[in-house]
């Protein structure tokens, strides 16, 4: 019963931060509800709506892409890490990205020394021994399969080789 009701059929206000009295079956007292509450019984329900609706931490599949880009302005050898919804580019800052690139070099030698000053040289390799056409290019690509860890913010964070 709300405030109102009470006030209308009990003739009788009542106390200051009571919302309503309710009961389940006539034989029950009047239970008081408070606005704090309502509001705790809120804020837990957002609380938990909020927590099952962030995203989490997932392991997806992908492709390490290696390729080289012969325009003179931004050529060079590229490495992309390419899953079903987004694209995530490694080479392009390399101190940020270094321990990837490192990773990716790691999994998939080539037979070259896995370290960032032979990058040029490991993915000239990796093109020839991954060879892949296709995705608008000719030659110079390789592609191989590779599963990605993507943290709960959608970013990059390890890369694992397959079984296959």
């Amino acid at each position: 019963m709300s405030r109102d009701a009470a006030k209308t059929w009990w003739k009788k206000d009542l106390p200051e931060g009571v919302a309503y009295v309710s009961r389940n079956y006539r034989h029950e007292e009047w239970v008081p509800t408070t606005y704090r509450q309502i509001l705790d019984k809120k804020i837990a329900t957002q609380q938990w709506q909020l927590e099952n609706k962030r995203r989490y931490a997932t392991k997806v599949a992908g492709y390490v892409w290696v390729f080289n880009v012969d325009w003179f302005l931004f050529g060079g050898w590229y490495i992309y890490i390419k899953t079903r919804k987004h694209d995530y580019s490694i080479s392009f800052r390399h101190e940020r990205n270094s321990a990837l690139i490192v990773k990716a070099m790691q999994l998939f030698p080539c037979g070259v020394f896995p370290d960032l000053e032979f990058f040029q040289t490991w993915a000239a390799q990796f093109a020839k021994q991954y060879a892949h056409k296709g995705f608008k290019r000719k030659r110079y690509q390789g592609l191989v399969k590779c599963w990605c860890n993507i943290d709960e913010n959608g970013r990059l964070t390890d890369i694992n080789k397959t079984n296959r």
